[in-house]
C-alpha cells in the first residue's frame, strides 16, 4: 500500500460537512468528520450513483482519482488546482469571467439533464487551475429531483448571497441556477464579493423603476390615491437613498463599469422570478454576448 502522503496544516477550506487540506505534493484532500451518521451514510450512497461516475471523471466537475473510508471518515483525493473562484475575483479578467462562466454553464446544463440539484453554487466550489479551465466540486450536500404533486421539492440550504432569498425553500426550479449564475458574473465583473446589502438596492432599483406609479392629474383624494402618492413618494426615497449609497459604498455596483449588453444579461437573471430567464434563455443570452466580445462590440 502506498505510504499516506502528509498533510498540511492549516486547512485551507471546509465547511459542516468537513475540511480541505492540501499535500506536500500539491493535492487537495478533503476530509468528512464530526457529521451525522445519516449525512456521511447520504454521501457514500451518493459517491455509488452514475451522476458520480459522470461527473467526477468530465470536466467540468472536479476529478476524485482516490476514495477512502475508514472509522466514520470520509477522504476524498482531488487533482491539482490552483485557486478557487473566489480566490481568484480580485484578479480576474473579463475574458476570464466569459471563459469561466462559459464552463460554468456547460456543468449546471449536465446537472440539469442528470436531474441533479447542485444546492450550493458559489465561487468557493468552483474550482480553477492554472489552465484557465474551472471545476465544479462538494456536490455531497446536493439531491436528486423527487416528483410529489408533479412538483419538484427541493429545500435550499446554501450561502444567502448566491440564492433567491424568495426562493430559498419550497418548489425547485432550474431558474434557482439562473439567480446563482447572475451574481457569480456580476461578482466576477466586479473582482469581489457582491455585498447582499449592495444585491438587495440593486433588486429594490429594478423593482421600482418597473413599477413606478404614473402622475395622477385628477383632485380625487381617495385612500387610493394616498396609497399611490405614498408609493411614489417612497419610490423616490430609494432612488435617493439607492443613488447616495453606491457613492459611499466601496463595494456598491457601478453599472457604468458594465456594457449595456451585460447589464441587460445580469438585470435579467436576478429579476423577480417571473420576469427572470429560464435557464436555457439565460445560456443563450450569454452566448450572444460571448459573440459579442468575439467582434470586439464591448
Amino acid at each position: 500500500m502506498a505510504e499516506e502522503e502528509e498533510i498540511l496544516e492549516p486547512p485551507i477550506g471546509g465547511g459542516f460537512e468537513g475540511k480541505v487540506y492540501l499535500t506536500k505534493s500539491g493535492k487537495v484532500v478533503k476530509i468528512m468528520a464530526d457529521v451525522p451518521e445519516n449525512f456521511k451514510s447520504a454521501y457514500r450512497q451518493f459517491l455509488l450513483t452514475d451522476f458520480f461516475e459522470k461527473c467526477y471523471t468530465n470536466p467540468p466537475f472536479a476529478h476524485i482519482f482516490e476514495l477512502s473510508t475508514s472509522n466514520g471518515k470520509i477522504k476524498l483525493k482531488m487533482e491539482k488546482y490552483y485557486k478557487d473562484l473566489s480566490a481568484r475575483m480580485k484578479t480576474i479578467t473579463r475574458d476570464d469571467a466569459y471563459k469561466f462562466m462559459d464552463q460554468i454553464f456547460s456543468g449546471i446544463s449536465m446537472l440539469i439533464d442528470l436531474e441533479y440539484v447542485f444546492q450550493d453554487l458559489k465561487p468557493g466550489n468552483i474550482l480553477c487551475n492554472i489552465h484557465g479551465s474551472i471545476f465544479l466540486t462538494d456536490f455531497g450536500s446536493g439531491v436528486f429531483l423527487t416528483e410529489i404533486d408533479g412538483k419538484r421539492q427541493f429545500t435550499f440550504m446554501t450561502n444567502k448571497i448566491y440564492t433567491d432569498p424568495e426562493l430559498s425553500k419550497g418548489w425547485f426550479d432550474v431558474m434557482n441556477y439562473v439567480y446563482s449564475l447572475g451574481v457569480i458574473f456580476l461578482e466576477m465583473l466586479h473582482h469581489g464579493k457582491i455585498k447582499e446589502k449592495s444585491l438587495e438596492y440593486i433588486k429594490q432599483l429594478q423593482k421600482g423603476e418597473e413599477e413606478k406609479p404614473a402622475s395622477h392629474e385628477s383632485n380625487d383624494k381617495s385612500q387610493s390615491q394616498s396609497n399611490n402618492n405614498n408609493e411614489e413618494t417612497a419610490y423616490d426615497e430609494m432612488l435617493t437613498e439607492t443613488i447616495e449609497h453606491f457613492k459611499k459604498n466601496p463595494y456598491a455596483i457601478e453599472f457604468n463599469d458594465i456594457s449595456d449588453e451585460e447589464k441587460e444579461f445580469i438585470t435579467f437573471c436576478i429579476s423577480d422570478f417571473e420576469g427572470r430567464y429560464t435557464f436555457e434563455e439565460a445560456q443563450n443570452e450569454f452566448k450572444k454576448l460571448v459573440d459579442l466580445r468575439s467582434y470586439n462590440v464591448l
